[in-house]
């Protein structure tokens, strides 16, 4: 992100979201996220200043 060096998001689709505020299907991203790129893997958990994301698995971008 310009501006905002070692910060990224993560785009995916909602699965399981344990407080059902989401609909599973549903398409999110995130707001700045603070950890290195090569953190960012399956079963980890991102967490931005407000949320927890826990990470399936990487799929393709179409």
């Amino acid at each position: 992100m310009p501006g905002y060096p070692k910060t990224h998001l993560i785009v995916g689709i909602v699965t399981n979201d344990r407080k059902n505020r989401f609909a599973d299907g549903r398409c999110f991203n995130t707001s700045a996220i603070g950890i290195p790129l090569e953190e960012i893997v399956e079963s980890a958990v991102a967490e931005t200043l407000n949320t927890r994301y826990l990470l399936g698995e990487e799929r393709e971008r179409n």
